[in-house]
């Protein structure tokens, strides 16, 4: 092999050393053979992400069923018909306890707005008989580009407490006058077997 002197033998060295660098850089580029245990340690992970999620379902219901018993549970529901109605906050009292409030921002108060949506504003445990719920509630109604225009309302009903568990749904609906939306109450029953 004829040996090369000087800066011709300086840039051909430089342009070997680069042409094999390329070329294992080429090598590892290429596509290579899945590896069969790190999919199945892929697979085994997601399977126990799975479980826990699960576990964790399971063990919150078990929680809910323990410390809401089915003859004491009452759980209160907020559903509108008002696909214009975007609420800004709500006030419920049930009895004498203290009120529960929720104040709405933009997405959960859009959030309602989807066909067949539910929030549950109370779960708690009562006895047997006759309970009062009071409600205050304030929004907006919006409409394109219009200035909204505020709406406000208040409601009271009395419901009954039986032996199973009560579902009662308030659902907001249209009112005599625009900015007034009407509520209605409506207690589910259990589905005869």
């Amino acid at each position: 092999m004829p040996r090369l002197v000087g800066r011709m033998a300086l840039s051909q060295l430089c342009v070997c050393a680069l042409l094999g660098g390329v070329a294992s850089t080429v090598r590892a580029l290429e596509p290579t053979a899945p590896d069969d245990a790190g999919i199945q340690l892929d697979q085994n992970v997601q399977a126990f992400k799975d479980e826990v999620i699960q576990f964790n379902r399971d063990a919150l219901m078990a929680e809910e069923a323990f410390l809401y018993p089915p003859q004491t549970r009452v759980s209160v529901y907020l559903s509108t018909t008002q696909r214009n109605l975007l609420l800004d906050s709500i006030s419920v009292i049930l009895d004498d306890q203290a009120p529960v409030t929720y104040k709405y921002g933009d997405v959960d108060s859009r959030a309602l707005l989807v066909e067949n949506a539910l929030q549950r504003l109370i779960l708690t445990n009562l006895g047997r008989g006759p309970h009062r719920l009071r409600v205050s509630y304030t929004g907006n109604y919006v409409e394109g580009d219009d200035e909204p225009e505020p709406a406000a309302g208040t409601f009271e009903a009395v419901f009954e407490k039986g032996l199973d568990a009560a579902e009662i749904e308030l659902q907001l609906v249209r009112g005599e006058s625009r900015t007034e939306p009407a509520m209605k109450l409506k207690h589910w029953r259990a589905a005869e077997e």
